[in-house]
């Protein structure tokens, strides 16, 4: 058996020192239900849209544009804020947090019956998705060895994927299985975002338990006095010098506004046709 100051090797991927085969799977199992619950809310939008405010599906797209406006804000304004709060309090700490409170915002977003509350729920949720994504690329680069991060982020990738079609193929079908089971649409509701919730919760709880709580001591930085909160943002804003990471912040300003196009209006336009031209129930054409 390797001794604690062993680095192990799992996954295809040789770890840095001070984690362990179990933190990486765990950090995998983490990767899947985050994109899974990230994606699945926009998935079930129409479904709210429809059932709970009581919205057209021709009348959807601009309070679509005005919750991903509210969360995107959210999300812009706490990203960096996490990045550097998990340097100070430790990176399972602030996982674990994000899914709870992206749990919190699945349990409360059914109590929706206006516009604004539902912005009001999404923020909340908005709040913890913050700290879920920024946390799963700090993560895979605490855990890998720097030649080896290619392939974790291929790996990392691929749960992404499966989190993402199990969100698609089975989570969008639960209210529309509910209604044939006989709940009316407004219970339907509330046990799908209630298992979202128990999901969002049970990964925490594997974050707060089986992820690392050592830091792994890869550069010099790791050795001295943590940063304050705003020399961290300085060191963020000055890391744009390098030609790499400006070119990595610069394709995350082109991606992240066409993920949320086709996050957010492609589902719409698939209930609008199932509806319109299929004769299908809201529920159904979501599914």
């Amino acid at each position: 058996m390797s001794s604690p100051s062993t680095p192990e090797k799992a996954f295809f991927t040789h770890l840095n020192t001070g984690v362990r085969k179990r933190n990486l799977a765990a950090f995998y199992f983490i990767a899947f239900m985050t994109i899974c619950l990230a994606s699945v809310i926009n998935m079930l939008q129409p479904f709210m849209l429809s059932e709970f405010l009581g919205l057209p599906t021709s009348a959807h797209g601009v309070p679509t544009g005005k919750l991903a406006l509210a969360s995107e804000l959210v999300i812009i304004g706490l990203v960096g804020t996490y990045g550097i709060l998990s340097d100070r309090m430790g990176r399972r700490f602030i996982y674990g947090l994000g899914l709870l409170i992206v749990g919190v915002g699945f349990a409360i977003t059914p109590l929706s019956r206006s516009l604004e509350t539902l912005v009001l729920t999404r923020c909340i949720y908005a709040i913890g998705a913050a700290a879920i994504t920024s946390m799963l690329a700090i993560v895979l680069a605490d855990y890998v060895v720097d030649k080896d991060r290619g392939k974790a982020t291929g790996v990392m990738g691929f749960m992404n994927g499966l989190g993402a079609m199990f969100s698609a193929l089975l989570l969008v079908k639960i209210p529309s299985m509910l209604t044939e089971s006989g709940y009316d649409a407004i219970t339907a509701g509330w046990l799908t975002y209630a298992g979202l919730a128990v999901m969002a919760l049970v990964s925490a709880i594997v974050a707060w338990t089986m992820l690392s709580g050592v830091r792994p001591n890869r550069d010099q930085a790791n050795t001295e006095k943590p940063l304050s909160f705003m020399e961290g943002s300085r060191v963020g804003v000055a890391a744009a010098k390098d030609p790499g990471v400006a070119l990595s912040y610069a394709a995350s300003f082109v991606a992240r506004p066409d993920l949320a196009i086709v996050a957010l209006f492609v589902p719409l336009w698939i209930s609008r046709f199932g509806q319109d031209n299929l004769g299908m129930s809201v529920q159904e054409a979501v599914a």
